[in-house]
């Protein structure tokens, strides 16, 4: 048994060994996450730079001034269309009541 267990602890070592297979492939998988964390550092960077960009672009474009115009202008036409409902409820009231007194009269 002792035999056996120091072959399989052989082969164990052998492969994780300076030339052992399962060492060498542990360095690759070690400098593939390396290259992606590169990658991954170079596109956060980028991004990072890209909000700032906006960040500073955002307000000297005029957009939140366009914005603020047209949800104003929006209010407005929303006020309007309000006050134009209540001129025909109130038109279409008088005009029943206008109706319900000329058939009273006859």
């Amino acid at each position: 048994m002792y035999r056996e267990q120091g072959a399989y602890l052989d082969i164990v070592m052998s492969e994780w060994g300076t030339e052992g297979v399962e060492r060498r492939k542990f360095r690759e998988s070690i400098a593939a996450l390396q290259k992606s964390l590169e990658h991954a550092n170079a596109d956060l960077t980028t991004a990072i730079e890209v909000a700032e960009t906006m960040t500073m672009r955002v307000p000297q474009s005029g957009v939140l001034e366009q914005v603020a115009r047209i949800e104003a202008a929006e209010k407005e036409r929303a006020r309007w269309l309000r006050e134009q409902a209540a001129l025909d409820r109130e038109r279409q009231q008088r005009e029943r009541g206008a109706a319900e007194r000329e058939r009273g009269v006859r």
